[in-house]
């Protein structure tokens, strides 16, 4: 575990400083601007089972052409499939609906700690679990939740926290999961955030969001 525990810290060496402007970003996430938070909020119900990097390009694309408000199911289906975006009929469907909630849930993201916030939006976001959840609250500047995903629980697994990988994973599970994954943060050092980063990074080989 400690030779694994080291070749974990010698990334966040090599990759800290990206890790930790991305972070900074996201920290200065305005959660006031209603664009910006509907962009990240269907970039968050684009990624599952999809590259992160085709869905940013395709919720991109959709924001600025105007379909994000503004297009129907079927043309942002079309604009999904385009980019990559797996399930696209579903997750268009996600997005048209969604546009009616972000007014409700931007006088909600300055004020809720974020395990409160993460069991409203898992209510009344179509499309959002506790991962998707995580994932927009990460993005949007909270740093007490975790994503975890498969990467994460690899990492787990590897290091002992888990036996094995979880075949079905709902909200009470995911909760201990992620009191796990804040516990073996919390051995190596490293905030959760950063540790997220910092396995995502060696998993994938970037840092992206």
């Amino acid at each position: 575990m400690r030779k694994i525990f080291h070749e974990i810290l010698k990334h966040y060496g090599e990759r800290r400083r990206e890790i930790e402007e991305r972070l900074g970003e996201f920290a200065r996430f305005d959660r006031r601007d209603r664009e910006r938070v509907f962009n990240e909020l269907a970039f968050c119900l684009c990624t599952p089972q999809t590259k992160a990097k085709s869905a940013f390009k395709a919720v991109c694309y959709l924001s600025e052409s105007g379909l994000l408000w503004n297009g129907s199911k079927r043309q942002v289906a079309y604009i999904l499939r385009r980019f990559g975006v797996r399930f696209h009929n579903v997750k268009a469907g996600h997005i048209v609906y969604n546009r009616r909630k972000v007014g409700q849930l931007i006088p909600l993201l300055d004020n809720v700690d974020g395990r409160v916030l993460r069991e409203i939006l898992v209510r009344e976001v179509k499309g959002f679990g506790m991962k998707e959840a995580s994932h927009f609250l990460r993005n949007i500047g909270y740093s007490d939740v975790a994503i975890i995903d498969r990467h994460i629980l690899r990492w787990m697994k590897r290091l002992g926290y888990i036996r094995r990988l979880p075949r079905r994973i709902d909200s009470e599970t995911y909760v201990e999961l992620e009191r796990r994954f804040f516990r073996m943060a919390g051995d190596m050092g490293l905030r959760g955030c950063i540790l997220d980063m910092v396995l995502w990074s060696a998993s994938t080989g970037e840092v992206f969001k």
